[in-house]
């Protein structure tokens, strides 16, 4: 039977600050999941990534799982699919990745290609001295946040807080003011299932998307990522795929 694992691999990405350094990581998880995770060091930490994932030979993406509780902010996807007044975090089209149409991504699942959008959620806060205060309400909460989201990727406008002209990943973090849960020092972000017929292996991309930001820390600093040109991966056939999906089944249920 055609071996069902991802070469092994460590990605890194050194952010350039004097705070410390950021570390984008990339294991084999099993059954052809790619699992992406991050180390960091110094005062501040990450609280926005923004990645291009592209891969070759006609392999395929077909499903993302986010794993980071802390980063749970998913910007086009929050203006798609999640009502402020009524938040349905559970809603199956909430992902980490780019909606299909958005300027500067890659196709998305289904496609040999993913942007991965990824933020902390706020904590709401008073607007003291604020333009985050998009609403005018007096506090800065869920519903700045969908605003946010309505003007993410638009040129200028209410949510462009650094005047550069372009809403991002660095504006979000000037939204946020320090206001987030608490980002642990290392964690995973997400997993990647892939998908081929007919291939043994696929080389993947994977590089920052620095329309969105890239990689923003909390004083919403952008530093100078190195990330590898490419990652052999071996991937799994579909049937194969299945057949590792339904004995999964099978152990769970053994288990009850």
């Amino acid at each position: 039977m055609r071996s069902i694992s991802l070469l092994a691999l460590l990605v890194f990405a050194f952010i350039g600050t004097a705070y410390g350094d950021v570390t984008i990581t990339a294991t084999d998880a099993g059954g052809g999941k790619l699992r992406i995770g991050y180390q960091t060091t110094g005062t501040l930490t990450p609280v926005a990534f923004a990645l291009n994932i592209q891969l070759s030979s006609g392999a395929t993406f077909s499903n993302v799982t986010s794993l980071a509780q802390p980063f749970n902010y998913y910007p086009s996807r929050f203006r798609d699919f999640i009502n402020p007044s009524n938040p349905n975090w559970e809603n199956p089209n909430y992902l980490p990745t780019s909606s299909w149409g958005e300027p500067a991504a890659l196709g998305g699942l289904g496609t040999s290609g993913v942007t991965i959008e990824m933020a902390s959620m706020l904590n709401p806060y008073l607007a003291t001295n604020s333009n985050a205060d998009f609403d005018a309400d007096g506090i800065i909460n869920l519903m700045d946040s969908s605003i946010f989201s309505e003007n993410w990727l638009m040129d200028g406008g209410m949510a462009d807080l650094d005047g550069d002209g372009l809403v991002n990943f660095r504006d979000y973090a000037a939204f946020l003011d320090g206001h987030f849960d608490p980002i642990p020092m290392s964690g995973d972000l997400l997993l990647l299932q892939l998908n081929g017929t007919g291939i043994e292996m696929t080389t993947a991309n994977i590089s920052l998307n620095l329309y969105r930001g890239g990689i923003v820390l909390e004083d919403a600093s952008l530093g100078n990522a190195i990330l590898p040109a490419q990652v052999t991966v071996i991937v799994p056939e579909p049937a194969t795929l299945f057949l590792l999906l339904l004995g999964g089944v099978a152990l769970r249920k053994r288990k009850a």
